[in-house]
């Protein structure tokens, strides 16, 4: 057999049209039916891809009720208010005991001073510095007396009569150089004090002071000399 390049070639030989099967007639109508592709690559007849699977090779699990520490239709319970520091108070009461004590020593040493200046030695030993000073109307201060004796007379006491007074003694007798207290006595609100007095004339003599507690002061109410 020879070959024809004109005639169509099978792989068994030339192929003869006369045996060809003939296209089958069309359907009615003029339609051709819809040919049926079959699977496609991602195994749906529609071509719809399936959801990609996950990292592990399935879908992740959805935690039901009970997973993860959490129960449902149960009701939650609030966590523990945190724990207030006392730090705080305990530095306040501090403070504040701090103060209280500051406050009692500072009544108690107020006391004390008041005690030590206010009694019938102090007293009389302000009296004299005044003198000793010859500052009269500072050592009037410290007299509570209706009456100045002045050469055997009574006399209206007074500030300025006292002045007078005692600037007249000093004229006389010198000025005090120096003064002790001799003897001191209380009783209650009453007290009893003797005084060395001793002048730039070179005269000493005792001086009798009578004094009396007067709105929480000493007073002298009563002397017999300047």
């Amino acid at each position: 057999m020879s070959y024809d390049p004109h005639q169509p070639y099978s792989s068994y030989g030339p192929e003869r049209r006369d045996e060809e099967t003939p296209p089958p007639p069309p359907p009615p109508g003029g339609y051709e039916p819809t040919q049926y592709a079959g699977p496609t690559q991602y195994g749906s007849p529609y071509g719809t891809p399936p959801p990609p699977p996950s990292a592990y090779g399935r879908a992740p699990a959805v935690p039901g009720p009970g997973q993860y520490g959490v129960s449902y239709g149960q009701p939650l319970q609030p966590p523990p208010s945190p724990r207030r520091s006392l730090r705080w108070l305990w530095i306040t009461l501090a403070i504040v005991a701090s103060v209280m004590v500051l406050a009692c020593g500072g009544c108690a040493l107020l006391g004390f001073v008041a005690f030590l200046t206010s009694n019938p030695d102090s007293t009389v030993n302000s009296y004299y510095s005044a003198i000793q000073q010859q500052d009269y109307n500072r050592a009037y201060s410290y007299l509570a007396i209706d009456t100045l004796t002045v050469q055997g007379e009574d006399m209206g006491a007074s500030e300025s009569g006292f002045a007078l007074v005692a600037a007249a003694v000093d004229r006389q007798a010198g000025t005090v150089t120096s003064y002790s207290i001799t003897s001191s006595s209380t009783n209650g609100d009453e007290a009893t004090v003797t005084v060395h007095v001793t002048r730039s004339s070179g005269i000493a003599y005792d001086v009798h002071l009578q004094l009396t507690k007067i709105s929480d002061e000493w007073k002298i109410t009563q002397l017999d000399n300047i």
